[in-house]
């Protein structure tokens, strides 16, 4: 009998892990060998996005059993052959992931807050050195000064909502007024 190669989950014992890998396994074609059931812990989300993978990662695995190339099979179930790659390795989604609050907003920064790092960072110290000197501030949350001096690089949002934008103006000064002309 001819064997084909299909793609199951599986637990991967050679590393240690436990868990959503992907190894394709030889199966002969006919044999009755079950999938193994999907954990009770994946969402119903997850559960579909799983067996449309499985779907397509075996309708290239069939493609290519009868000769076509794998870019060729990922054309004709359009999807690229970085994501078949990507599916092969974990093939259950991290859905988990999207659409949590960031760092940032789980903190609740005041605006004071942030004017204080932005005046350190007007007086010479870098965006980064001007968050980790205002964690040494009795005004910083104690949870938010523990976050900065225990984080190895600030996170890019922290840098960016204390960016300084720099413009050229032109001020005008008369007698009780100032005015501030940008272009």
């Amino acid at each position: 009998m001819a064997s084909r190669k299909t793609f199951t989950l599986a637990e991967d014992p050679s590393c240690g892990v436990r868990g959503p890998l992907m190894r394709p396994v030889q199966t002969a074609a006919g044999s009755s060998d079950a999938l193994p059931p999907l954990s009770d812990s994946l969402t119903r989300s997850q559960r579909i996005a799983v067996e449309r993978r499985q779907k397509i990662l075996n309708l290239v695995a069939s493609l290519e059993a009868q000769g076509w190339t794998q870019g060729r099979a990922a054309k004709v179930v359009k999807v690229s052959v970085p994501t078949l790659w990507r599916w092969q390795r974990r093939i259950i989604p991290r859905f988990d992931k999207c659409g949590g609050t960031s760092v940032f907003n789980q903190f609740k920064i005041s605006p004071a807050l942030i004017a204080k790092v932005q005046r350190l960072h007007l007086a010479g110290e870098t965006n980064e050195k001007a968050w980790r000197a205002v964690a040494g501030d009795r005004a910083c949350p104690k949870d938010l000064a523990a976050f900065l001096r225990l984080t190895p690089r600030i996170p890019a949002r922290f840098i960016e909502a204390s960016r300084i934008k720099k413009i050229q103006a032109t001020v005008l000064i008369g007698s009780g007024f100032t005015h501030i002309q940008q272009p």
